[in-house]
């Protein structure tokens, strides 16, 4: 997968400060775009779907996503989320490194707890699956590693309410 050197600024965002409490953010300005899967489209330019990196252990779910930065910057920490009306505590972990550019990022779902990393977990072996939209079928095939070569943070919490 090839993706552009740079990204135009109409497609970053900056963080939400209420996003990241008691995350430690080395840089505040900075601006940034999150991808976690690939569309799909068909010979007339409709989309069929969507490929996305995923390995599944028990009830815990690990995916590989790409993170762009438009300059270097450190994220640690942990922001911690109440869900009064399921009466559920969610607890988001913080790991980053990112350089300027195009980082790849590890994110982790167990129990209640999730994590984004720059750092791959140990035993997890990811592999390529296609989300079929139109007939709601899934596949998957096996792929080498992947190496590191919308706010992060919003999509995130999406991506918590939609489990």
């Amino acid at each position: 997968m090839e993706l552009p050197a740079t990204v135009g600024a109409k497609y970053l965002e900056t963080i939400d400060a209420y996003d990241l409490d008691g995350v430690a953010v080395s840089d505040k300005n900075f601006k940034s775009c999150f991808l976690d899967d690939l569309r799909g489209y068909n010979e007339d330019d409709d989309e069929i779907g969507y490929f996305y990196l995923k390995e599944e252990i028990g009830d815990n779910n690990y995916y590989t996503s790409w993170f762009y930065s438009d300059r270097d910057v450190t994220l640690k920490g942990e922001y911690k989320e109440i869900n009064e009306e399921y009466d559920e505590e969610y607890i988001d972990n913080y790991d980053l490194t990112l350089k300027k550019g195009w980082n790849v990022v590890y994110d982790s779902y167990t129990g209640d707890s999730y994590s984004l990393t720059s750092q791959k977990p140990s035993g997890v072996n990811y592999t390529w699956n296609f989300y079929d939209d139109s007939s709601f079928r899934s596949a998957s095939i096996a792929t080498k590693s992947v190496e590191n070569t919308k706010s992060a943070f919003s999509k995130l919490k999406e991506s918590r309410k939609k489990r």
